[in-house]
């Protein structure tokens, strides 16, 4: 489930569209010849910008916030769940005492609410201007077309969260078993097609590990896999297969980074300074290359 209350920004598991909202904001500030263009959340904690043309530098980068009784632009935008266009804020005495005018003089501000699957209010899309700006409809119909745009990744990101929970568990330690890794790799194989990124899949098994007549085996195994999943990422997946082994998807944009996972993982167990250890076998897809999602995992599985 999607924690409404927490900045994306703080979020692991929303790295993925964030780098594409990124780049969307940076053309919607040169498209309209804007200073700044922003994707601004709205939760309990006020007014986030969680993404800006000017990235995490500059006067207006991505984190800066605004206290939730702060008259800012987007406050009106959530309240009202309408477009709000202001060509010259400096001459309306509504925006008076707001921050964004009387602080950062900006005098123009067009913005979109976005809403979450649900329903309800994510934040808004807005660009804002120093100067007097007059947008026609052309302006208007853009804007509409960006922010559908943000809600579709917000829908995909929900569906993946809802998968999540929905996949199949079914070891003592809670992790994903093999049918719950097939529905979780499909969402993968999504978000990697979207968002212009590959797939890496890590075989994972366990050495050194002895069986024994008592519960020692299964906790030691619930270790081991609570120590892989600390080490992964938020859009990463990792499931048990057999009894000593595990396989990881993840999205990737090298094979070195699928490379440093592992490594990561290897080094991550061996501090728990036990006799046992990891044996990582890592495989990275081209997504135009990719095989389907029981390929891959099927041949991850059969050298874990």
């Amino acid at each position: 489930m999607i924690n409404k209350d927490q900045w994306l920004l703080e979020s692991d598991s929303a790295n993925f569209c964030l780098n594409k909202w990124q780049k969307t904001v940076g053309l919607m500030a040169e498209l309209y010849d804007a200073p700044v263009g922003l994707i601004i959340q709205a939760n309990r904690q006020g007014f986030q910008y969680t993404a800006s043309n000017f990235g995490n530098r500059g006067p207006y980068p991505a984190g800066m916030t605004y206290a939730p009784d702060a008259n800012v632009f987007a406050k009106a935008v959530v309240e009202s769940g309408e477009t709000l266009y202001v060509a010259d804020a400096q001459a309306d005495p509504r925006w008076s005492d707001n921050p964004e005018v009387v602080e950062e003089g900006f005098c123009s501000f067009l913005g979109m609410p976005i809403l979450w699957p649900d329903g309800t209010a994510f934040g808004c899309i807005c660009v804002m201007d120093h100067s007097i700006t007059a947008y026609g409809d052309a302006f208007m119909r853009l804007m509409v077309q960006l922010r559908d745009l943000i809600e579709q990744d917000l829908q995909l990101w929900d569906q993946f969260e809802l998968m999540r929970e929905m996949a199949l568990k079914d070891h003592p330690d809670d992790m994903y078993n093999a049918q719950g890794l097939s529905t979780l790799g499909q969402s993968c194989m999504q978000f990697a097609r979207r968002y212009g990124f590959d797939i890496g899949v890590i075989g994972v098994s366990v050495e050194g590990l002895s069986r024994s007549e008592d519960d020692s085996y299964e906790k030691a195994l619930a270790t081991i896999g609570e120590t892989i999943q600390t080490r992964l990422r938020g859009s990463d997946v990792v499931a048990r297969m057999r009894d000593d082994s595990f396989v990881v998807v993840a999205l990737a944009n090298s094979p070195e980074e699928i490379e440093l996972l592992s490594q990561r993982l290897q080094e991550a167990v061996d501090t728990l300074g036990e006799a046992y250890s990891l044996s990582c076998t890592q495989q990275f897809y081209p997504l135009d290359k990719a095989p389907n999602v029981e390929a891959m995992l099927s041949g991850a599985a059969a050298v874990a």
